[in-house]
Order: C-alpha cells, then sequence, then structure tokens
C-alpha cells in the first residue's frame, strides 16, 4: 500500500486514541484525603474495618454528586491529623470546632457541617475542698482550671476561659497530664464531655472513682471541614461539599439519624 494511502488510516488512529484518553481523563474521578478525630461517636465512628456516621453520610452524598473519590489517612493522632492538613500533605479534617489558634492556620468551610449540642462538666479531684456547691460559671472563676492546648470545648466554655486571668489557667500537652494534675490538686477543674472522659479514662487507666462533677453547661458547638490556607482546595470544594451537606439534611432526619449511629457505634 503506498506510504500517503497510509496517512489517513494513521491520522484516524492518532485521534481515536486522544478521544479515548480524553474520554478516560474526564470520566476519572478526582481524588481527596481527609482526616479526623476518628472517634467522634455519633457524627463519626469506627466500624467493621471502615467509617460511618452522619458525617460519612455527608461524604458519600458529595462524592457521589461530584464524581469525586476520598481516602482517609487512617490512625493519625487528632494533632497530627491537623497538621497535615495545615501543610498540604492531607486534603481536609472531616469536621472541627473552631478556635483562634486553628484560625490562623486553616480556613474553614462557609457553613458548618453539624452542630453539637451537649452537655459539658467541669470535674474535680473527689477530695477537693474548694470546688463543693457550684451554682454558675462565676464561682469557677474562683479556681483554676487545666485543660489541654488548643482544645475546644464549644463557645461558652472557650469564652469563659478567655475570660480568666493567665495565672488561672495552666495549658498542657495531653489529657493524661490535664486529669493527673487536677487529681493531684496542682489545678482545681477540668472540663469534658462524659464520653470524652470516659475513653481518655480507658486509654490512660485512670479509675473514674478519683473525680467528682462539679459542674454543668450545655452548649452548641459548630464543627466545620478544615483546608489548609497553603493549598486552593477550599475554592475548588467548598460550595461543592457544602450542596452535599444541604442536600443530607433536606433527606435526613438527623434525629433519627443521631439514634441510629449511637446505636450502632455502641
Amino acid at each position: 500500500m503506498p506510504l500517503f494511502a497510509l496517512k489517513p488510516i494513521i491520522l484516524g488512529t492518532f485521534f481515536l486514541l486522544l478521544i479515548a484518553s480524553y474520554s478516560l481523563t474526564s470520566n476519572a474521578a478526582e481524588r481527596l484525603t481527609w482526616c479526623a478525630y476518628y472517634d467522634g461517636k455519633p457524627w463519626i465512628y469506627p466500624i467493621n474495618a471502615k467509617y460511618d456516621g452522619v458525617l460519612i453520610e455527608q461524604l458519600t452524598i458529595f462524592e457521589k454528586n461530584n464524581n469525586i473519590k476520598t481516602t482517609v489517612i487512617e490512625d493519625l493522632p487528632w494533632k497530627r491529623c491537623q497538621r497535615e492538613v495545615e501543610i498540604g500533605n492531607i486534603d481536609m479534617v472531616l469536621g472541627a470546632y473552631k478556635t483562634k489558634e486553628r484560625e490562623k492556620l486553616f480556613s474553614f468551610s462557609s457553613e458548618p457541617v453539624f452542630t453539637n449540642i451537649s452537655k459539658i462538666y467541669a470535674y474535680s479531684a473527689v477530695d477537693n475542698k474548694k470546688a463543693i456547691d457550684i451554682k454558675n460559671l462565676d464561682q469557677l472563676k474562683e479556681l483554676s482550671v487545666a485543660r489541654v492546648r488548643s482544645d475546644s470545648h464549644g463557645k461558652v466554655v472557650d469564652d469563659f476561659i478567655a475570660s480568666l486571668p493567665k495565672n488561672k489557667v495552666k495549658d498542657l500537652n495531653n489529657h493524661k497530664q490535664v486529669i493527673k494534675r487536677v487529681i493531684s490538686g496542682q489545678s482545681d477543674y477540668f472540663f469534658y464531655t462524659e464520653s470524652q472522659l470516659k475513653l481518655i479514662l480507658q486509654k490512660e487507666n485512670i479509675n473514674i472513682s478519683l473525680l467528682k462533677k462539679v459542674f454543668e453547661v450545655e452548649d452548641r458547638a459548630h464543627a466545620y471541614l478544615l483546608f489548609s490556607k497553603r493549598s486552593d482546595k477550599y475554592q475548588k470544594y467548598n460550595d461543592k461539599y457544602m450542596n452535599a451537606v444541604k442536600e443530607y439534611y433536606s433527606q435526613y432526619n438527623l434525629e433519627e439519624q443521631l439514634k441510629y449511629h449511637t446505636a450502632r457505634s455502641n
């Protein structure tokens, strides 16, 4: 066959391959990575070697609507998760409360992904003679509080701690240090939800009988997606994710889903 007769065939084959390549590329799912506070029942929790919860149901809608495949980066401590997102090694944190320190480092989603209505308790050492008959937060102002540095306990508690003199607040590196400090009497109290404290005490093998509840605070804490300010992920995905969140709340009865996931995660 003459060479000039082969040219149309070669060109036709080239364009077919080019179209096929474009089609495969355009249909391929985008990929995002995420990490989280992995055991935040009922919003997110591990089960059967996977994760479930309200946050995962929202994530599934986001993936489906936008042809995006997400991958969890597992087994990261909470601080390491945030750090990896901050420096751009992971794309987003799936649910975190706002703090002043985080606002310096992250772009928060334009709307919350959930609002956690919770009861937070002030705990003191069982033999603490000062933390007795506490009726309001003003009484706690006279005592000293310990907390994990940069932790958030919701707006009411965070604002209260921010209002205290510096000599009344001890910032520490981890939960064990906080609890041990209060049990020893070096600080008078700390704040945790019941479920948070239960998990920490189990992990650190500390007996609950060494502590007592001294005050209860009801608070609403809004949780957001976190994106690194060093990347363009917020600009690319915030609106798409917020649409998925809105769709989720229009499709599901949140109260029923919370009951379902609470039962399933226990």
